[in-house]
């Protein structure tokens, strides 16, 4: 009859280091992703206030001499920045 060898055990998972690094690692992402703001960049006055007229006129999509005609509209009040 042959010998039985035992059951190899494994440690705990608490005790087994490459899990800690992987919680230790996904609760350092959770920090940065919770507590990091985020810079919302400023609207546009000028190319809202453009795309305000544009649309009034009827107009979606603009030409390059349907632009050029409204920064010249526009030029008194600083263009068309967009």
């Amino acid at each position: 009859m042959r010998p039985v060898a035992p059951p190899s055990r494994r440690p705990p998972l608490h005790r087994r280091p490459e899990v800690l690094v992987a919680l230790l690692g996904f609760a350092l992402f959770v920090t940065v992703v919770l507590f990091t703001a985020t810079a919302m960049p400023e609207p546009d006055d000028c190319a809202y206030r453009a795309s305000i007229v544009a649309l009034s006129h009827g107009e979606i999509l603009l030409s390059n001499s349907q632009y050029l005609s409204l920064q010249h509209q526009l030029s008194a009040g600083g263009g068309v920045l967009q």
